[in-house]
This record gives C-alpha cells, structure tokens and sequence, in this order.
C-alpha cells in the first residue's frame, strides 16, 4: 500500500497529459481493489478517459493548427487518425510534440520557428532551393538546410552572441545568456543562430547585420554556404548597381548529424570587414543514455559567447552553456586557441588592437 501511495503520487504529477489520465485511473482501481472495495471501474473506463482527454488536447490544438496549415494540421490529422484506431500512445505522442512546436513558435523568436517546422513537405524544398534570403531589409538572413531525421530527440538551437555593448568599432549585443528562442531578446541580439529539429532533420541558420559604433552604419550579413571550401557567392539579392552582380565572401558551416551526436563547423565573418578575422571552430554534442546532450569536441575560438539549448516534449528545456573565457576583444577573441600563442592586446574601456603576439 505504501508503494502504491508513492506511485499514486507520481501519477497525479503525470496526470495533466491524457496517458497520464488512464495511469490514474489505472491505478486508483488497483488501490481500490488491493483495499478490498468493490465497483472499482475497469480498464475500458481508464481507456475512455484517455480518449477524451486526447480529444480535448486535439480540439484545443485545432485553431492553431488550422492558422498556420502546412506540417502542424498534418501532424494534427495524425493524432486525430492515432486515436480513431486506438493508438493512444501514438496520438499523445504527436499531441506533445505539437505542444512543443506551439510553445517555441510563441517566443520572441518565433517566426523563425514556424518558417522552419510548419512547411509541409512540398514546401520545405522549396525553401531549400532558395538558397540565402534576406529579412526586414537586409536585418537578418537566413537559409534552410536537411540532415538525417532523428525521431524524439526534440530541437536543438545554438545561439551566438557578444555579451559585449562593443568589440572594437563593431556593435556587440549588450545581453547575458538567455533561452534563445522562449528568452526576452529579438534575432537582433544575436550575430548566429542555428535551429534544428531532430525529429524531421530539418534545420535553418539565421544570421544578423553588423553595424558600426560610435558612428552607426549597417551591413547586410553575408549569404549562406554549407559547403566550407565554398568561399565566394553572388549576392544579387543586395546589389545596388542594378546589374545583378555582387560577388560576397560567403559565410560556411557544414552540419552533420546522428542519432547519437550533431556536428557543426563553421567559418564566419561580420559583413563589415571585408577580410577581417574570422570566426571559426567545429563544435560536436553527444546524447546521453537519459535523452539530454553534453558537449564534446569544441575547437572554437574564444570568441562571441555561445549558448546551446535543448528542448523535448513535455521537458524544460536543458542549457548546455559554455562559460569558457569570452574575450572583450574581437581580435583576442578569434586568434587560435594555441596555449604558446597569447594576445597581448590591453583590454580596457579602449579596446584598441595592438599588433604583437607574445611566444611563450
């Protein structure tokens, strides 16, 4: 009876979702039929209570659904199909991973979110095919991208950012770490962002201007590669000449993934600075027998901070962050992270270069 008052109380914690309703009642008749009671229900009426909890959650879904179209009322067909044949666990499946998609496609980010998970199939290519595309003016750009599909492993984001309110003559973004896509920052607050739904394979890299300080002029960020040796794109989308042509040093990453593991490589430069150092590293987390990821390789530069974040159904989301030393210097920041190469640049107030590198 103790144990089973233990279990009790773990099921009400499960209970908010619709299996969690038949476990109840489930186990609400095997206390009452340990306690020698009689009438004390059956499995039909636990099942009957998950249908109509499942139905509910489908019937609350629906709107939402239906406004966006695409992926979502497909999913939401789905879980309407589970449940006429009496998959349950298939329809609440797809209910919390809907859940999932609706809560993340509420943030502050999420446009971004929904261009890249409501899109049914059809759809998707296309925005494949695109290739690079530019946002509000030139603010943002963004390209999409497909890796091998890893079901129920939920979304994984990396955010890029300088906590800094300047690196050099360069705008920084002024912010601490914070949840990328449910926190209180816009995409203007970060220079990269890389969104990945494990469960389609479906992925986007999001990137933003740069813009000088004091004086304030803005740059359009550089078109989008996956192909790291592929170093030159024609930006004709931002050409001002009118001819078409726009040849722009492209920013690259190659994004490989497992069901074990997501690889990403990366060579970036702001859109000011037109040979300027670069940003670079290779970056790999790994899953752990529980369903969350801890890093593993990470040859990046010190530089901008990053952030990773791991959201499931049904889970709060899990913070992988690196608080490794964040230099306020972007030159600092970028030199390779050799332990017998050291900057040597002051950092102050006057975040001023100084040409010389001290061998150990």
């Amino acid at each position: 009876m103790g144990v089973l008052l233990v279990v009790a109380a773990i099921i009400g914690v499960l209970a908010t979702s619709a299996l969690g309703a038949t476990l109840r009642v489930n186990a609400e008749r095997l206390i009452c039929e340990i306690a020698g009671q009689e009438d004390c229900g059956d499995s039909a009426g636990a099942d009957s209570t998950a249908e109509q909890a499942l139905q509910r959650e489908i019937d609350e879904l629906d709107p939402w659904a239906s406004e966006h179209g695409g992926r979502y009322e497909e999913l939401l067909d789905a879980a309407r199909a589970a449940l006429a044949r009496g998959d349950l666990a298939e329809a609440d499946r797809i209910l919390e991973l809907l859940k999932l998609y609706r809560q993340l496609g509420g943030g502050v980010r999420g446009d971004i979110v929904d261009a890249l998970l409501s899109p049914d199939d059809a759809a998707f290519e296309d925005l494949l095919a695109e290739g690079t595309t530019y946002q509000d003016g030139g603010k943002h750009n963004r390209r999409f991208f497909q890796v091998d599909p890893a079901p129920g492993e939920g979304v994984l984001v990396y955010d890029f950012y300088i906590p800094f309110d300047s690196s050099l003559f360069l705008d920084g973004d002024d912010r601490d770490v914070a949840d990328p896509l449910l926190g209180e920052y816009g995409m203007d607050r970060s220079r990269i962002m890389i969104v990945l739904d494990r469960e389609t394979g479906r992925g986007v890299v999001v990137q933003t201007e740069t813009c000088t300080t004091p004086i304030r002029a803005c740059n359009e960020p550089r078109p989008i590669t996956f192909d790291m040796d592929d170093v030159w794109a024609n930006d004709a989308e931002n050409d001002i000449t009118g001819e078409g042509i726009n040849i722009d040093m492209t920013n690259q990453f190659e994004i490989e993934a497992d069901a074990d593991s997501v690889r990403i490589t990366y060579d970036a430069l702001n859109s000011i600075t037109p040979l300027g150092i670069s940003i670079d590293g290779t970056l790999v987390i790994h899953r752990q027998e529980d369903g969350t990821y801890e890093k593993g390789e990470d040859t990046r530069d010190d530089y901008p901070a990053k952030a990773t974040y791991h959201y499931r159904p049904g889970q709060e989301p899990d913070e992988i962050h690196d608080y490794g030393d964040i230099h306020p210097d972007q030159v600092d920041g970028a030199l390779p992270l050799d332990p017998d190469i050291r900057p040597c640049n002051p950092v102050g107030p006057i975040r001023i270069p100084l040409p010389c590198i001290h061998f150990e």
